[in-house]
């Protein structure tokens, strides 16, 4: 029974880092390491010794001896203390196809760099032939950390079976209404100056991968991505102030929110036509599948609403 539970543990496990390892139609998911990766340092821009740090990283999960929050992908360790260098709810993917290269950075929010520059960590994988192997990590400029494994392939997703369906995916039915209309083929999408945001009711958002429910991107860095709500970790319950539905995307990703809190995503969903007044005193009309734009309501809680009638199930 014991093995059991832990199969069952370390199957979900494989399960979530797939669904958050696929990019450009590649799954890179079989490059994570329960065990994480280690490599030492080359020399480096301050012209530090060659080997002076030791780095642990993973691809697409964490790295378990970072930190015991378990939000870090890599870190990097000299006389004993560790320095956070990459955290995982902070990604960024790239490719370059005339290298059949993909990258991955990590990004942090650590500033204690010269100049308040915040430190990041890239891994560059890159498809050989060659058994997986990594080079030393490179400080290329200060508190930018890169290494590049090769032999680091990813498996193309050909197959329709593997390609998680986008309407529904999850339960559509609460209180005996069935919402699945609302779900969306791509998703919806709103955004800001600051941020542009993605997602999608009962499924996921294409632009935001397999079992992300809901992201948010920097119009400035639009490849840098904030996972605000996943999929699996969905709530139902009813607002009655507003008379709504609410479907709640809750996430693990704590990444520059204040208290520790996790980030969470709100989709209102209210059966109601009606006439109102925009902000020029203009009377517009709304109806069903009028969105309402995405607001951060309070730190890292977000929330959007969609006028939609759900339908009974008789």
């Amino acid at each position: 029974m014991f093995f059991k539970i832990i199969i069952i543990i370390l199957n979900f496990v494989f399960l979530v880092v797939k669904s958050e390892c696929v990019y450009n139609g590649l799954d890179f998911s079989k490059l994570y390491n329960p065990n994480g990766y280690t490599g030492y340092s080359a020399l480096n821009w301050a012209n530090d010794l060659d080997g002076r740090y030791k780095f642990l990283w993973n691809v697409c999960g964490v790295s378990n001896k970072c930190d015991q929050k378990g939000e870090s992908t890599a870190c990097q360790f000299i006389d004993s203390k560790v320095q956070v260098v990459g955290e995982k709810y902070n990604v960024e993917w790239n490719s370059d196809p005339k290298y059949n290269k993909t990258s991955i950075t990590y990004h942090t929010e650590q500033t204690n760099c010269p100049n308040n520059l915040k430190r990041k960590f890239t891994i560059n994988l890159i498809c050989t032939d060659d058994d997986l192997y990594s080079t030393k990590v490179f400080e290329e400029e200060p508190c930018h950390y890169s290494v590049t494994m090769y032999g680091a392939c990813g498996i193309p997703i050909k197959d329709s079976s593997e390609v998680p369906p986008i309407k529904p995916i999850e339960p559509c039915i609460y209180n005996g209404i069935d919402y699945s209309k609302a779900s969306s083929l791509t998703g919806y999408d709103s955004s800001n100056n600051e941020y542009s945001y993605h997602w999608n009711v009962c499924g996921y958002s294409s632009i935001c991968g397999p079992n992300i429910a809901a992201c948010q991107k920097e119009q400035k860095y639009e490849k840098r991505t904030q996972i605000i709500g996943q999929v699996s970790k969905a709530q139902w319950s009813i607002d009655s102030s507003v008379n709504a539905t609410v479907v709640t995307y809750s996430t693990d990703n704590r990444v520059f929110c204040q208290g520790d809190k996790p980030r969470q995503f709100k989709i209102y969903l209210i059966c109601k036509d009606f006439k109102d007044n925009n902000s020029n005193g203009e009377e517009i009309e709304i109806v069903d599948g009028t969105i309402v734009p995405v607001n951060e309501d309070e730190e890292c809680i977000y929330s959007t609403t969609i006028y939609t009638c759900g339908e009974a199930i008789k």
